[in-house]
């Protein structure tokens, strides 16, 4: 959990830097589809950092914050990427998706949690 006070500020850094300010926060974060994150999943207080992650015009940028989203139980902002530009996002929203539909059902298969690998 991080403070509102310091999500507050990320969120801000993200809106008025622009695409450098995330990169370098992504950066600082680890690669969270590389096994190198410094960061737990998820962490409550930055769920909005990602979601105005999602307005940049950076691609690169929009596509990490979307594969941090998947982690979160919910993120209207991810789903309505529907129809971004970018592939990647785009099959986020979808993963996202799955994730809803495996919790609401309470279908606990080990291969479709979020974290696990693809070894099976």
């Amino acid at each position: 959990h991080i403070p509102a006070g310091l999500s507050q500020a990320l969120v801000r850094g993200v809106e008025s830097h622009g695409p450098g300010f995330a990169k370098k926060l992504f950066r600082f974060m680890g690669d969270r589809n590389r096994n190198t994150r410094k960061v737990p999943k998820p962490v409550q207080g930055l769920k909005p950092v990602f979601e105005a992650a999602l307005k940049s015009p950076d691609s690169t940028v929009r596509r990490e914050a979307a594969s941090w989203l998947i982690d979160y139980e919910s993120s209207e902002a991810l789903r309505s990427c529907a129809k971004d530009s970018d592939a990647e996002v785009r099959l986020a929203v979808v993963m996202s998706l799955g994730y809803l539909y495996r919790r609401e059902r309470a279908l606990d298969w080990e291969f479709q949690k979020p974290d696990a690998t693809n070894d099976h």
